[in-house]
């Protein structure tokens, strides 16, 4: 498996301000044919709720790591409780977009949507030991 990232800024004619981007390609070096998640996984309602609950645990903790707020900050809680109301949008899309996701060493990286003022996207990393029950194959590193 190869996986390619490419990642943009640029503007979507309707937006009154740039917007990040990041696309991705993941070939089969076998087969020279490219990969869509829905050839590793099951798309269902269990996948769903895995990468929600990943988003859940991860977007707040790495948000404010990026924006340098740790716990001895004052309003740490305030703002860890305030991003947990993000969700990631048209996450269905995602999960069928054959450009959202790649595959890392021990995780597969999902590429979700969120609201501009929160960065446009967020790598979504889930290991794939999480996802074994959801697998389809047997190809290594995936089982």
């Amino acid at each position: 498996m190869l996986s390619i990232v490419f990642e943009a800024n640029g503007y979507v004619s309707t937006a009154a301000y740039s917007n990040r981007f990041l696309r991705t390609i993941n070939i089969d070096l076998k087969t020279s044919s490219v990969i869509s998640l829905s050839d590793i996984y099951f798309i269902n309602d269990n996948f769903k709720d895995l990468v929600n609950m990943n988003f859940q645990e991860q977007f707040p903790s790495e948000k404010l790591k990026e924006w340098n707020i740790n716990k001895e900050n004052r309003l740490y809680d305030k703002y860890k409780n305030e991003l947990s109301f993000v969700i990631p949008s048209n996450l269905q899309d995602t999960l069928l977009d054959e450009n959202r996701f790649y595959f890392s060493e021990n995780k597969l990286v999902i590429c979700v949507g969120v609201e501009h003022a929160m960065g446009d996207y967020f790598e979504l990393e889930i290991e794939y030991s999480k996802l074994k029950d959801l697998l389809k194959t047997d190809i290594k590193p995936f089982a």
